[in-house]
């Protein structure tokens, strides 16, 4: 019987600490089941697993994860979060852009469906409103 574990890693390499356990938990033929960086757990990633000592055996080697939480996580907690919706930004936030030729411009958000958004700029006298990755914007504080 396997068990869902919930790993620490730096925030924004969710997918690469994912990428790094499992091509060493192939390497050194662990028994991890699967791997998984869910974007709404951010600054963690879930692995399947029989036993804890296993995971805690490849810790040493892995450069993105900072360790493990205590515990155990139920397979419905794990579809719950896989099948939650992501919105990060919600109508009116204000963001700034981070990168591309619009960099350090401030925005409004207009719409989020998930993967991109829709914003207006702030900057700009004309109304504009453009789509952007969610990886170009960043919430205004």
């Amino acid at each position: 019987m396997t068990y869902f574990f919930l790993l620490r890693a730096l925030e924004k390499r969710e997918e690469k600490a994912a990428m790094e356990l499992a091509e060493v938990a192939r390497e050194r033929n662990s028994p991890i089941v699967s791997v998984a960086a869910i974007p709404a757990l951010p600054g963690h990633i879930i692995v399947e697993c029989e036993r804890k000592f296993e995971i805690l055996k490849l810790l040493p080697e892995l450069k993105q994860i900072r360790g493990m939480v205590r515990g155990k996580i139920s397979r419905k907690e794990v579809l719950e979060l896989i099948n939650q919706p992501v919105t990060l930004f919600e109508p009116d936030d204000d963001v700034s852009i981070v990168s591309g030729p619009l960099k350090g411009s401030r925005a409004k958000v207009i719409e989020d469906n998930g993967k991109s958004i829709v914003v207006q700029l702030l900057d700009w006298d004309k109304e504009n409103k453009i789509t952007l990755s969610r990886d170009d914007v960043k919430r205004r504080r």
